[in-house]
């Protein structure tokens, strides 16, 4: 029996919940976050080898993002010109919206919590060579020193954002949609990768980027397709 869009919707945010308690219970009262940044980081030198490689740096860190880029360009075309040959060119026109504005805003909301998020990237903390000191979600920093501005992470916010995909890949089936969900949670992890190996990032912060990418999403999704998929069911 499928799922009316409310039970759905409910059920999501339900696992969401669930999810922000897994993660506080594991990065924030473990320290999972500190040992794996310790294993990168070269206490002799005092930085990160691999802060500069060319591979996570330029390949990970740049072109993946120009792919997406790219991605989010050939959408607004397709929006643009949609090509109304097709009987259901309508509801396609309306998915590639719904993916655009996923492509921007899952990105733009981890780039707001970033920018007033007093948590510092790895080599920015005391730890490691910087200036800030590191601190659990609910802590504040100490008096005069200047807010670290790196939480969640930014750079796999963008990877986590393809997760649209996932509410897409929905309609043709559940298989579909754990299949894209597997290749695009991936993609985010990977581009996250890539960060923590440079101590741009603990490993929490892309799982939380995740977290507040897929809440994005859902109320994107709500926003486009919930009337329709009302409309559906009482149709069906």
């Amino acid at each position: 029996m499928r799922d009316t869009p409310l039970t759905f919707y409910l059920r999501q945010f339900a696992w969401l919940l669930l999810a922000a308690i897994l993660l506080i219970g594991v990065f924030e009262l473990t320290p999972i976050d500190i040992w794996v940044s310790d294993q990168l980081f070269d206490p002799v030198s005092r930085h990160f080898p691999l802060q500069d490689a060319w591979f996570l740096e330029t390949v990970m860190h740049q072109w993946v993002k120009y792919a997406l880029l790219l991605w989010g360009a050939w959408l607004l075309v397709r929006i643009v010109l949609p090509g109304k040959s097709a009987p259901d060119w309508q509801y396609q026109r309306r998915t590639r919206q719904f993916l655009l504005a996923a492509l921007i805003l899952a990105p733009s909301v981890v780039g707001v919590m970033k920018h007033y998020s007093d948590r510092p990237c790895p080599w920015d903390s005391t730890r490691y060579g910087g200036k800030i000191s590191h601190i659990l979600l609910w802590e504040s920093l100490p008096a005069g020193e200047q807010p670290g501005r790196c939480f969640p992470g930014g750079h796999s916010s963008g990877g986590f954002a393809t997760l649209a995909l996932v509410l897409v890949a929905r309609r043709r089936s559940i298989k579909a949609a754990w299949l894209t969900f597997v290749a695009c949670f991936s993609l985010g992890m990977l581009m996250g990768a890539g960060q923590v190996l440079r101590g741009a990032h603990y490993v929490s912060h892309n799982f939380w980027s995740a977290w507040v990418a897929w809440g994005v999403i859902l109320l994107l999704h709500a926003a486009f397709f919930a009337r329709l998929d009302a409309y559906v069911d009482q149709k069906a």
